[in-house]
This record gives structure tokens, C-alpha cells and sequence, in this order.
């Protein structure tokens, strides 16, 4: 029987990447609040799952392999009402998700460090 010690540490190192991410494209959106034409955009999380999904093979009746660790998480832009300079970013809309993305991402540090102190308490004999 494989011992897999790291495997929530791992999973939830996607987590933070996808939200790491999905901050970067937020504040993008907020950066070009003011450009004429810009579209809003977002990450996808449903559709970043099925492309990571995509190539699986069942090696094991217990687990799936994937085909590689790279993230490539789906961006997509919204197709939003415009506004007076055609741009369709709405700064109480951004602000929400920014927020909701903010919360989960440090949900999933906090996760991240209890995981590493239940790692640390195993590999040091209990405190012992």
C-alpha cells in the first residue's frame, strides 16, 4: 500500500495557484476600468477542472493520474451590458468577486497550515 503524505498539500497548492491566478485577472479587469472596449474577464473554474480532467487514465481503482502538473486554468470573457466607452467592467462586481477570491484563497492558506503542522507533529515522533 502507497503512502501518499503530501497529497492535500498538493491539492490544495492547485487551490492557491487557481485563486493566485484568478486575482491577477480580476485586478487586471479593475486596471482597465477605464479602457474604451475592454471586455470584462474571469477564470473558470468549471471548465479549468475539465481541461485538467481531460487525458485522465485510471490506474488504480483508488486514484487518477493526470497527464501533467502545468495548471492552464480557462479565462473567459463576459458578455456584460456595455457601458457609455463600450466597457463592460462594473467596479462593485469586481470588488465582490476580488473579495470572494480573497476569502478563499486565505481559507486555503489556512488549510495549507494545518495540513504542514499535522505533517511536522507525524515527522517529529508526536513532539516527542
Amino acid at each position: 500500500m502507497k503512502l501518499d503524505m503530501f497529497g492535500k498539500v498538493d491539492g490544495i497548492e492547485r487551490a492557491l495557484e487557481y485563486h493566485l491566478q484568478r486575482h491577477n485577472v480580476l485586478s487586471g479587469n479593475l486596471s482597465n476600468i477605464e479602457t474604451p472596449g475592454y471586455r470584462m474577464r474571469d477564470l473558470r473554474f468549471e471548465e479549468s477542472l475539465e481541461s485538467q480532467m481531460d487525458g485522465l487514465q485510471k490506474t488504480d481503482r483508488q486514484h487518477l493520474v493526470g497527464r501533467g502538473s502545468e495548471l492552464d486554468f480557462a479565462v473567459e470573457q463576459e458578455a456584460l451590458p456595455s457601458n457609455i466607452n463600450d466597457n463592460n467592467v462594473m467596479l462593485e462586481k469586481m470588488m465582490a468577486r476580488i473579495s470572494g477570491n480573497k476569502i478563499r484563497y486565505e481559507a486555503g492558506i489556512e488549510i495549507a497550515r494545518k495540513q504542514l503542522g499535522i505533517l511536522k507533529y507525524v515527522a517529529t515522533n508526536g513532539g516527542a
